[in-house]
């Protein structure tokens, strides 16, 4: 088979994780009809290949001293495996982790190999998905308070404001899919980039894929994090989506104050959602739709842990 049968299966990934992430760049803007779906998928895509060409390096070295690929075959298996969890999740309307799914399927996998797990780095990671939605908690509740009274004390006229957010979201927007690119990226990639190095074409495809994957975005998901989880106005959204990107880039490069770790979109967009809520007083925001968002933070990566043993053990009972 060719190396194209196998690096298809990497692109399916990146497709699958557009189809869901958009909902985390974007989904609150077009969720509230602040910025067109096809202008939005446009600059998710390309904002995701500058993130991944520019400043991916960091998570790059951390997903490496993690995944252990030697054969396009294993990539290939591999990526199937979380592309089937990211799907079940999109079509539960949660959004979802591709780095939180990613990491639980390398963990079993390289356990049904024996190969050695670098538990210390494994830790850190894990203690930087607990981190990254307190600190985009933090983050938008001040933004938020700061906000207010901005605009108690110098009033804009509802046209002109909603005319700035539009603006605003655009530059927010592109940013958080440039984090997202040089976060999460890697994270897809590194199977692959394994086996081939670390080339511009590689993140060129992969981010057309998820851009693919963009503009067939998931509905659903959006509708989760605009109104089901917490009703957000078009200021609101565009802080939510300034805390979550500017979490996200913290831990995309070594910067002396977080480390470089694959951390989760979701879990910062839904911390930044939660610390809008807290400061209005705490009302409005859904329970129900927080706690199945939150649980799947624990399910989905144990559960690809899981899969990806079961996969192993199955080949190995069949020779292959």
């Amino acid at each position: 088979m060719t190396i194209e049968f196998f690096l298809f299966g990497g692109l399916i990934l990146a497709w699958a994780f557009g189809r869901n992430n958009f909902s985390n760049v974007f989904g609150t803007a077009v969720g509230t009809g602040i910025v067109s779906f096809k202008f939005a998928a446009f600059l998710t895509g390309l904002f995701l290949l500058l993130g991944a060409f520019f400043n991916s390096s960091g998570t790059s070295v951390t997903m490496s001293e993690l995944a252990h690929f030697d054969t396009l075959s294993g990539a290939f298996s591999f990526s199937i495996i979380v592309t089937m969890m990211m799907m079940l999740l999109t079509r539960l309307s949660i959004p979802a982790s591709v780095a939180q799914v990613s990491i639980g399927a390398l963990i079993g996998w390289n356990l049904a190999l024996s190969n050695d797990i670098v538990w210390d780095q494994v830790i850190d990671i894990f203690l930087g998905w607990f981190y990254s939605p307190l600190i985009a908690c933090s983050f938008s509740f001040i933004l938020f308070k700061i906000m207010r009274l901005f605009l108690q004390k110098y009033p804009v006229p509802l046209l002109r404001r909603d005319m700035w957010v539009r603006v605003l979201w655009v530059f927010v927007g592109s940013f958080t899919a440039y984090s997202l690119g040089a976060n999460n990226l890697p994270v897809l990639m590194t199977p692959f980039s394994q086996m081939v190095g670390q080339v511009p074409e590689l993140s060129l495809l992969f981010s057309m894929a998820a851009g693919l994957g963009c503009l067939m975005a998931s509905k659903k998901v959006i509708r989760m994090l605009s109104f089901k989880l917490f009703p957000l106005s078009s200021v609101e959204s565009l802080i939510a989506g300034f805390s979550s990107a500017l979490t996200l880039l913290l831990f995309s490069f070594h910067n002396g104050l977080f480390p470089a770790l694959p951390i989760s979109i979701s879990a910062s967009l839904v911390g930044s959602i939660v610390g809008i809520s807290f400061a209005k007083g705490g009302y409005g925001l859904r329970g129900e739709a927080l706690l199945s968002i939150v649980l799947s933070w624990i399910w989905a990566p144990l559960f690809s842990g899981l899969l990806s043993y079961a996969f192993i053990l199955i080949m190995n009972f069949w020779g292959m």
